[in-house]
């Protein structure tokens, strides 16, 4: 019977064979994420698929491999594949996630859990050990693609700019080269503004806000102060970069809408900026506006080189952290 697992497993749409040659992986047929419709439109009508099982408690057709080909699917949306424990604490969420997924579109008895769980560990390791053999080992199955992926990530052709590094990147290649603007901006510590602590004591970080102001205040060179912010939805964050001399705000965001997601941040920094020139006894010509930053120096569709280029990123950045 364990046979038969191994040969549902292998037959299953959403698994690779991670022992295959070098040549099946690349002429393999290249597609998106695995969402398995079937088993979607089923649990849209409130149906369950049946699963049944061998006297030695094996998964059997008809089902058997759609069971295992979902598990494969739910382990590489909840568990992390950086994950090299499978019996560590914090997994245990995810795989109470998993667990509850099969239960939404299987007729499952409580204690098949341990099985399907288990089966869930095997689809893991078996994704990262494809992820290995396809990426980072060559032909002999030796990490010597390693080496050079390294080369080829540490004098990238294209410039990669998405990302918290990318963003910055960008920043300094944009406003810094060749200006004098490091001569006239500051940052302000994250640690010390964020949601948590305008929710508490908006006041109390109003009047940091505005001794930070004072401390370069005597500069004759106006300053120009950026603030990253945590929103709080989920570890999100923003970067705000406030102009005092001009009263503008310019407001830099990844995802959709503008700083009306967050009232209490503008509040808080428009009541700090106008403090702060009443106390330098700057005169408030106009209100002060505030700029969604919006362009972005991407590419409007990305080329086989381009793609190559973040797959050997992406390959150096699990050799460095030894993800596998």
């Amino acid at each position: 019977m364990r046979e038969m697992e191994d040969k549902m497993a292998s037959n299953q749409d959403d698994t690779h064979d991670a022992s295959g040659s070098r040549n099946n992986v690349e002429n393999e047929i290249k597609r998106g994420l695995t969402v398995m419709k079937s088993i979607i439109r089923a649990r849209d009508k409130g149906e369950k698929f049946e699963v049944h099982w061998s006297a030695e408690d094996q998964l059997i057709e008809p089902n058997g491999s759609m069971l295992a080909s979902y598990i494969g699917f739910l382990v590489r949306q909840h568990i992390p594949i950086t994950c090299d424990n499978w019996r560590s604490p914090e997994l245990k969420v995810g795989k109470e996630k998993i667990w509850s997924e099969i239960q939404r579109s299987f007729h499952i008895d409580e204690s098949r859990q341990k099985y399907c769980i288990q089966l869930a560990g095997k689809r893991l390791r078996g994704f990262r050990s494809f992820l290995s053999n396809k990426f980072l080992k060559d032909e002999e199955g030796k990490f010597e693609v390693s080496d050079k992926n390294r080369k080829r990530a540490s004098t990238p052709a294209y410039p990669y700019k998405k990302g918290l590094t990318g963003y910055a990147r960008y920043m300094y290649d944009t406003l810094m080269r060749g200006t004098e603007l490091c001569n006239r901006f500051n940052f302000i510590a994250a640690s010390r503004i964020n949601t948590t602590f305008i929710t508490k004591n908006p006041t109390s970080v109003m009047n940091e806000l505005v001794d930070r102001f004072m401390v370069a205040g005597d500069n004759t060179t106006p300053s120009l102060y950026f603030l990253p912010f945590n929103s709080g939805n989920g570890g999100h964050w923003v970067l705000v970069a406030m102009d005092l001399s001009r009263l503008m705000v310019y407001y830099l965001d990844s995802l959709p809408g503008d700083w009306s997601k967050y009232p209490s941040m503008k509040k808080t920094l428009d009541a700090a900026i106008l403090k702060f020139r009443s106390k330098k006894n700057y005169r408030n010509r106009k209100d002060i506006t505030w700029v969604r930053v919006q362009y972005f120096d991407e590419y409007k569709s990305y080329s086989r080189a381009h793609l190559d280029e973040m797959k050997d990123e992406l390959c150096q950045f699990i050799i460095d952290h030894r993800i596998i």
